[in-house]
């Protein structure tokens, strides 16, 4: 939560709280967006749910990526804008410790993995690996025309998603991809695929596409965490599927950014999509898989 320039970490459940390093410290909250913290940061994530002992990383909206320990007066700052490829768009800590950032690709070829280190003041280091996302342009189009009632655009974009699989503990790259219809009503989203890839564990400038998630389900989410579940402790979900929200499913007059979708899983095995069994409307934020039984 952030009040003033002030951020600390709530526990919802018990009203703990853990106080994080003051953004007013931060060069460019002053330099670019004159003092002022609101939308300065884009996202959080932590390398554990013991907030005594875990790294914090933060993306900001200067391009910047900070991390911190609880406690500590200061970011450390590693710094994106000389990089014109890209921008950090998401935050993963791995089961070993390392930090995945995805960031937005402009200009690698398919893709591929940069390790770079980061390092404390108190000469502590962090390897970060900054995962550009693998492109698909031939996946992506538009096309204008006319509707029944009104002019009609449909636009054919992706969003990725990093995710560490709970079986493998291999990162994954997930590419959903998406028909945006759009109207003089409102805009209409429709996911037409979905497409995962690992990175390849011997050559990190590439990735290998997956035709099968194993004995796993994945929960992706554009707002909070996504999540990869074992399917062999659950109860009555199928296997090699991806849980997600499409928002403004059936209501061609509600615009997606109100945040409200309907819950659906898309089926690598025969590559279709359906509502999922509580197939409520909900918003962008993801839900627990045990509210599923």
């Amino acid at each position: 939560m952030v009040k003033g320039k002030s951020i600390f970490l709530l526990n919802p459940i018990s009203g703990d709280k853990q106080e994080l390093p003051s953004l007013r410290n931060i060069p460019s909250l002053h330099r670019m967006y004159g003092g002022k913290p609101a939308q300065f940061l884009h996202e959080i994530a932590l390398s554990s749910s013991n907030t005594s002992e875990c790294m914090v990383a933060a993306i900001f909206s200067s391009k910047e990526i900070g991390v911190c320990r609880p406690g500590e007066k200061s970011w450390s700052i590693f710094s994106m804008l000389d990089d014109r490829k890209g921008s950090p768009l998401q935050l993963l800590f791995s089961s070993c410790g390392m930090l995945y950032v995805l960031v937005k690709n402009n200009e690698i070829e398919n893709g591929g993995v940069i390790t770079r280190m980061l390092r404390f003041g108190d000469g502590d280091e962090l390897q970060l690996k900054l995962v550009y996302d693998k492109t698909e342009k031939s996946r992506k189009n538009s096309f204008q025309g006319r509707g029944l009632n009104a002019f009609l655009r449909i636009i054919i974009e992706d969003k990725s998603y990093l995710v560490e699989s709970t079986t493998s503990n291999e990162v994954l790259l997930i590419h959903q991809f998406k028909n945006q219809q759009v109207t003089d009503c409102g805009r209409k989203t429709r996911t037409l695929d979905f497409l995962v890839y690992k990175i390849d564990p011997e050559n990190d400038k590439s990735f290998i596409e997956l035709q099968s998630l194993g004995n796993q389900i994945l929960f992706v989410s554009s707002r909070g965490c996504s999540l990869s579940f074992p399917a062999s402790n659950s109860k009555g979900l199928k296997v090699n599927c991806i849980h997600f929200v499409e928002l403004g499913v059936g209501h061609p007059c509600l615009d997606y950014r109100s945040g409200a979708g309907t819950s659906r899983v898309f089926y690598l095995d025969g590559r279709k999509s359906e509502n999922s069994a509580n197939s409520e409307m909900w918003g962008l934020s993801w839900w627990s898989p045990t509210s599923l039984w």
